[in-house]
């Protein structure tokens, strides 16, 4: 007996070190993992983010005692903090009209802790870890943006080509008259047909096919969208309109920032092409941006960066929350976390869970009420990210979280960009911005134009330090990334559902329809690209198949568009010319130069102007059209200039040079006869010449005595003579 109790010692003695053994490899794999994690450069060194259980939430109750510690009512955590140097406990979501849902989903068990300096925010973590009642201790990481990849930026004298191309292409085929929307391939690409990118190796129709939707809806003001990036200029001019009522907040570092929205070109980039507003007559056309009416949808700024700063994992977790709290049913996201931080949804659930649950409770509460009722056009929301700008085969998150829309890059010619990120996990594939190369060449054109704030110039310096360079005209300018595919889907998601949307639509059915509807491009792709760049969004395609819900309220607002080549017109003072429009859902027009002769066919209206009628110089004429909607306008214009010439210098010595200015627009080449008369009226000098474009013609008049002169230009052009006159002192 006394043997056997003996063996049986023995035994537990060493099942007891097997234990020991077992435990000490998990305590060393825990603080290995912890150590790596709070090594890292881009977290915040002095602050945590932990979720405790339900019932040490519940218990929490904040406060400090009279000596200044802190004290939660909690004996363990109590210890920790003095021990740790704890300075700081806060819930991150906060208490408001939804804490019921927030409960429901577990947002009220996060909390941010900060640590004061004399001890290793590391060592707290490990602590708190092995605390009962905590479920996770994560270090704060920061965000960065899906971004903008640069190749290089162009001269003043390129961005002045680039921007006189403008000035002659048709406006026929547009349907909103916003001047910029010709450059904005991404909405409608005519390929090698436009005069902007044609040259780049676009292909006809690779674009996001809105013009068929536009016919039909151009986006519902209860549609709101949260643009989870750097802060929105919501005075901007193309902007203001469609911006939501409360603007948004930031949410980078508040107690040092506060919560105003501050202007950043990247946020101000991607606002525009949602929802810059639709035929108003300038800049750019935004994907839900409206008809004119009013009607575009709202954006809302959360802001997550502020120049250089950007917001951590528990910040940008609130910004979108906030959205899904003040009435916002899509989440726009072009921005993720460093690529080697996490790598698939489990990892994404351990190490930034609070985005998550973040992203979870925008899905399943956005669009209703605190008591779960559909109050928006569409019940849950979508979330959607940009892939990444790391032109790699890799899974970036959160965008490849599988609750979320993932949005890859691609070029004008159906080609995935260079630079986009691909996998398996990518959803949906949208216009980024790129040439045919990555190499060292000017190419914005091929870019995604949009807007930008009015203070920015080229010339500045952005946050990164590099000279910008890329501003089109004031407020609008050229980026391209994932950043800038990301919102061409939350626009289209925003347009289908003002379209589709209403009482019983929901965020699954908008998946649905923007998944079931896209078009495969995977012919274009090289064999690394196939089945890993998702479909391209095909916004008319979703409309057809998810036809007219109960929210869609059409708006037909009179419809001017241009079918000359041109509306800048011009004249000799005895020439006359036209202009012509197709008119849609006109009931009655209104012309407002009474000297303009109106001549209307049935839907096509001519304008005739007789230059004799008007002085020499630049004329506008607005054009309305009325309906029981409202009205609708376009605006023409024309200069009438007469045949003229620069005599220069004058006084002259030796040489006299003649300068023919440009006719209707260009210089031009014309016979002329050029005659100079002394004092008397007698003819010195009798020349027949050629101007040739831009080019003076020079007179050696050194033997002439000095005096006055007369000098007498006849210009042959379009069939006329036109007589020039100038006095001329010669030295």
């Amino acid at each position: 007996m006394t043997k056997l109790r003996g063996l049986m010692l023995v035994l537990f003695l060493l099942s007891m070190v097997g234990c020991t053994a077992d435990f000490n490899e998990a305590i060393t794999l825990e603080e290995q993992e912890v150590n790596e994690l709070f090594a890292r450069k881009d977290i915040v060194r002095d602050v945590m983010t932990v979720k405790f259980s339900r019932e040490t939430a519940d218990a929490l109750s904040v406060s400090r005692t009279r000596s200044g510690e802190l004290s939660t009512g909690n004996i363990t955590l109590d210890e920790i903090c003095r021990e740790y140097d704890v300075v700081e406990i806060e819930r991150i979501f906060p208490v408001n009209k939804f804490e019921a849902r927030k409960r429901e989903m577990g947002l009220d068990l996060w909390y941010s802790v900060k640590i004061g300096g004399r001890r290793s925010v590391g060592d707290a973590a490990l602590r708190l870890r092995r605390m009962e009642g905590v479920l996770s201790v994560t270090p704060q990481v920061k965000v960065k943006r899906a971004g903008v990849t640069e190749v290089r930026y162009a001269t003043e004298e390129e961005m002045a080509a680039i921007a006189s191309k403008s000035q002659t292409r048709s406006e026929a085929t547009w349907l909103y008259n916003d001047p910029l929307l010709p450059e904005q391939w991404m909405l409608k690409n005519l390929g090698p047909e436009s005069e902007d990118y044609g040259s780049y190796g676009f292909v006809k129709g690779a674009d996001i096919n809105i013009e068929g939707a536009w016919e039909k809806c151009g986006g519902a003001s209860n549609v709101i969208v949260s643009v989870v990036d750097g802060g929105i200029e919501y005075t901007h001019p193309d902007l203001a309109a469609n911006m939501w009522e409360g603007v948004g907040r930031n949410f980078v570092d508040t107690k040092k920032n506060g919560t105003g929205v501050v202007a950043d070109e990247h946020g101000t980039h991607v606002a525009g092409t949602i929802a810059a507003v639709n035929n108003n007559r300038i800049g750019v056309a935004g994907i839900a941006g409206g008809s004119g009416a009013g009607d575009g949808v709202k954006i809302m700024s959360c802001q997550i960066f502020v120049g250089d700063e950007a917001s951590t994992d528990a910040e940008s977790a609130a910004a979108i929350v906030y959205g899904a709290d003040n009435g916002a049913i899509i989440s726009q996201n072009s921005w993720g976390y460093p690529i080697n931080f996490v790598s698939n949804d489990a990892q994404f659930a351990a190490r930034l869970g609070i985005v998550k649950d973040a992203i979870d409770y925008f899905i399943a509460n956005a669009g209703k009420d605190e008591n779960g009722n559909q109050v928006a056009p569409m019940a849950g929301g979508v979330v959607v990210f940009a892939a990444g700008n790391d032109g790699k085969q890799q899974s970036e998150y959160p965008a490849s979280y599988s609750e979320c829309l993932s949005v890859a890059a691609m070029s004008g010619s159906y080609k995935a960009a260079w630079y986009s990120t691909y996998s398996t996990m990518v959803d949906l594939l949208a216009p980024g911005g790129d040439s045919h190369s990555q190499h060292n060449q000017l190419d914005y054109p091929a870019w995604n134009l949009s807007t930008l704030p009015t203070t920015i110039k080229n010339g500045d310096f952005d946050v990164d330090g590099y000279k910008i360079n890329y501003v089109r005209t004031p407020g609008y300018g050229y980026m391209r990334g994932t950043s800038m595919a990301c919102p061409h889907i939350s626009g289209a998601a925003a347009l289908v559902v003002s379209y589709c949307g209403g009482e019983g639509f929901t965020n699954t059915r908008l998946k649905e329809l923007l998944l079931g509807t896209a078009k495969g491009v995977d012919n274009y792709q090289d064999s690394a690209h196939k089945g890993k760049v998702g479909k391209l969004v095909d916004i008319a395609a979703a409309f057809e198949r998810g036809g007219a819900g109960t929210n869609y309220n059409p708006v037909k607002l009179p419809v001017l568009r241009l079918k000359s080549t041109t509306s800048e017109l011009y004249l000799l003072p005895d020439e006359k010319s036209h202009i012509v429009y197709e008119l849609q859902n006109c009931e009655r027009v209104e012309v407002s130069d009474p000297k303009i002769e109106v001549q209307q066919l049935d839907d096509m209206l001519t304008l005739v102007v007789d230059a004799s009628q008007y002085e020499v110089g630049i004329h506008k004429v607005t054009v309305k059209g009325f309906n029981a909607d409202g009205e609708g306008s376009a605006e023409f214009s024309f200069l009438i200039e007469d045949v003229s010439a620069k005599f220069y210098p004058n006084p002259c010595d030796e040489e006299l040079n003649i300068q023919l200015n440009p006719i209707k627009g260009e210089y031009q080449n014309c016979d002329a006869q050029v005659r100079i008369y002394n004092s008397m009226g007698a003819i010195v000098a009798d020349k027949s010449v050629i101007f040739n474009g831009r080019f003076p013609l020079h007179f050696d008049v050194e033997k002439l005595n000095p005096g006055r002169y007369e000098v007498k230009v006849d210009v042959e052009y379009g069939g006329n003579v036109y007589a020039l006159t100038q006095t001329v002192i010669k030295r």
